[in-house]
């Protein structure tokens, strides 16, 4: 009987270590796939871009000033 448990015992384990292995896969290519995907990346993105539009439009205010003034 022990011999049994234990080769049950280490099927189990390897079962568990290969589901384990397959999930850190899985979130190891979702990680490298998806970045900058996440809720907190995508609210910088926007400020990010706010900022340039607003740089981008002060520097053509800047240039139209010159160009008229």
């Amino acid at each position: 009987m022990k011999k049994k448990s234990k080769i049950i015992k280490k099927k189990k384990w390897l079962k568990n270590r290969r589901r384990e292995k397959k999930i850190r896969k899985q979130q190891n290519y979702k990680s490298k796939t998806h970045k900058g995907t996440g809720p907190f990346n995508l609210t910088q993105n926007l400020i990010r871009r706010e900022q340039e539009e607003k740089e981008q439009k002060e520097t053509e205010l800047k240039i139209r000033k010159k160009i008229l003034g």
